[in-house]
């Protein structure tokens, strides 16, 4: 600012979380084709938190997502 003052903003939390489970293990000995799968799970931002307001094009997109909360199931499979 031209006063020479900044502003600055608060502490920012936002919540994540994953999981990750190996099917291939429990169901491995039974179907050794399925030896390798796994399921992964997981969400970004889970409480939805929105970004404070910044001078910088509306939000700052250095210290926040723009999708906000993000859900995501993911398979794999590991030869």
């Amino acid at each position: 600012m031209a006063s020479g003052e900044y502003r600055m903003l608060g502490n920012f939390w936002t919540f994540d979380a994953s999981f990750k489970y190996e099917v291939g293990k429990t169901v491995g000995s039974e179907r050794a084709y399925l030896s390798g799968l796994n399921m992964s799970v997981g969400v970004l931002n889970a409480l939805n938190k929105l970004p404070d307001y910044s001078t910088y094009f509306v939000y700052d997109p250095t210290q926040y997502d723009i999708r906000g909360r993000f859900t995501y199931v993911q398979l794999g499979f590991k030869w």
